[in-house]
């Protein structure tokens, strides 16, 4: 049974904040879905992905050729050995892992089904709360880390695409997109991070969020079992 309860890894630099707070001890064994690269600090469920070049591995990078080919490789034998991926097929051609799930884009929000395809492949952070909504059954909480930008992540160990890509962070003309989900009566998406531009779901602070949380605890491979029996008849 899929838990009522998600938490979904961004790579905003607000997350520093929770990991000074012990954030990867609190959300051990609990239903975790990491952005791109957060799976490389986080204990997670499943990773969620948008980008075709972070899945075949071209990333971008500021080092030397040489070096931009190890990080490259790294991080492609680091994707095979994920236990399940869910992302976006971009292209036709695109070669899928046994371990990946590919979900069809749409640019309308369909809140029962995702047959048409995972609103919206313009944003990670779009697509994994739409996958968050959809798994839960739209009945659950869904805690949003690292929805937020000020040209930093979290992390410095690699350099890609979505470095200082903030535009859906701090443009108010995108809050139309997030505004799609507040009218989903039984789901409560929390914003952990008080500083974000993103105005449609409540804000709230680390200590808040971990005095929120559930005590329980959830075994991982039951939980993708159940995201695979569900994505199944969707996958690409």
């Amino acid at each position: 049974m899929i838990p009522k309860e998600i938490i979904i890894i961004g790579g905003g630099a607000s997350i520093q904040e929770g990991i000074a707070l012990e954030l990867k001890e609190r959300i051990k064994d609990k239903f975790v879905i990491a952005l791109n690269f957060a799976y490389r600090h986080f204990d997670h469920t499943c990773l969620c992905f948008v980008d075709q070049r972070f899945y075949i591995g071209k990333l971008l990078s500021d080092a030397t050729p040489e070096t931009a080919h190890i990080i490259n490789y790294q991080h492609v034998e680091a994707l095979k050995q994920e236990s399940l991926i869910v992302g976006i097929q971009q292209s036709q051609t695109m070669q899928k892992l046994d371990n990946t799930i590919l979900l069809k884009n749409s640019t309308t929000f369909e809140r029962n089904i995702l047959d048409k395809g995972c609103y919206r492949a313009v944003l990670c952070g779009l697509v994994g709360l739409t996958l968050a909504c959809y798994l839960m059954d739209f009945k659950g909480v869904i805690y949003l880390l690292g929805y937020d930008s000020n040209n930093t992540h979290y992390y410095n160990d690699i350099a890609h695409r979505g470095m200082n890509f903030n535009r859906f962070f701090s443009n108010p003309n995108t809050e139309k997109y997030w505004s799609r989900y507040t009218n989903l009566k039984d789901v409560k998406i929390y914003n952990v991070s008080p500083e974000s531009n993103i105005l449609s779901f409540e804000k709230i602070s680390y200590v808040q969020m971990f005095s929120l949380l559930s005590t329980e605890r959830h075994n991982q491979n039951e939980i993708r079992r159940d995201i695979r029996e569900k994505l199944g008849g969707l996958n690409v």
